[in-house]
């Protein structure tokens, strides 16, 4: 009888073995986290991460820029208003470029080496687009430090020759290379590719800040060259003027106008998690009070109510205080003291 009995208990086994097997590697696949991936939906990512985040909206903005150009006033830290940038701020600005977008910019890039040279030469807009936005953020950080890495970052996770310890570009170098290549992208754009990839995705859009509009790629480009151009007028006046005159005196497409804007509104998906609602409660929640600027109200209300305000922005810009008053204040410490 145990002759009998020890067959079959093996083949029940085999059989349960093979059951359980069954249908579990889709199931423990989490789409959340998928192995593979493409350029567009890489790209998806990218552009939802260069939307200000709180912190960069928080401790840089409004906290620091905002309150220096006298935007908003701050009521209770000194520091900020006397021209001093927080270290959260500045700090942030740092790990939000090499975290987030230098990282998941190399893996567009990595993915796009990956292509046949056919799929490469017909995706040059797309990757004209990535590096738009990976100068504009790079720009920004050069301001605040100087000399950063560059060329090299991003590189730690390379399948070939990682770079562990990126070489630091000097601004200079940095400048240079980003006002010479944005020239290129412009070269690119101007000219027709209607065998250029678009973004696209069966599932819901992919370029949401131009949805496909090269043309107003071409824009933020040329506008961003303008921008770093203007910054050198100081120490290289010479090149600051060739690329000034270059852009202007031959008309290149800028933006300048709303129709230009790269807009994330309410109908865009993932508006709502971003954050953007209600800007101006974002330093009430670190203990900072933020308020209307005296020198701004005055550009938009004749006074301090309902009445007064004649530019809609006022309303957007700012809240009223407990009193449900409009209380703008000056921006100097001392003028509040006064």
């Amino acid at each position: 009888m145990m002759k009998i009995k020890t067959p079959i208990l093996i083949l029940l086994i085999l059989l349960c073995s093979s059951a359980c097997d069954r249908g579990f590697e889709s199931l423990n696949t989490d789409p959340a986290n998928p192995s593979e991936t493409t350029v567009d939906r890489l790209f998806a990512g990218y552009l939802s991460l260069t939307f200000w985040n709180y912190d960069y909206w928080a401790n840089n903005a409004k906290n620091g820029w905002m309150i220096w150009t006298q935007q908003v006033s701050s009521t209770n830290n000194r520091g900020l208003s006397a021209f001093r940038q927080s270290d959260q701020g500045r700090d942030n600005m740092w790990s939000f470029l090499y975290k987030d977008i230098f990282q998941t910019y190399r893996a567009i890039e990595q993915e796009m080496n990956n292509q046949a040279p056919e799929t490469q030469a017909r995706s040059r807009y797309k990757m004209a687009a990535a590096r738009i936005l990976l100068y504009f953020y790079a720009a920004k950080v050069s301001d605040l430090y100087g000399d950063i890495p560059f060329t090299e970052a991003g590189l730690g996770l390379a399948a070939d020759n990682p770079v562990l310890r990126p070489r630091f570009d000097s601004q200079e170098s940095l400048y240079l290379a980003l006002l010479e290549d944005l020239r290129s992208i412009d070269a690119l754009y101007a000219t027709e590719g209607p065998e250029q990839f678009d973004f696209q995705n069966t599932e819901d859009e992919i370029d949401i800040y131009y949805f496909n509009d090269w043309s107003k790629w071409r824009r933020f480009a040329n506008s961003l060259r303008l921008r770093l151009a203007m910054r050198l007028t100081k120490v290289r006046p010479d090149l600051a003027e060739q690329h000034a005159k270059e852009i202007l005196g031959n008309g290149l497409p800028l933006i300048e106008s709303a129709a230009d804007h790269a807009e994330w509104t309410k109908a865009t998906p993932g508006y709502e998690s971003v954050g953007l609602n209600d800007a101006h409660r974002f330093d009430e929640a670190q203990g900072i009070k933020s308020r209307a600027s005296r020198r701004l109200w005055d550009q938009l209300a004749n006074g301090v109510n309902d009445a007064d305000i004649f530019d809609i922005r006022a309303r957007i810009f700012y809240a009223k205080n407990a009193f449900n008053q409009w209380a703008p204040i000056p921006s100097s410490p001392q003028a509040q003291e006064e």
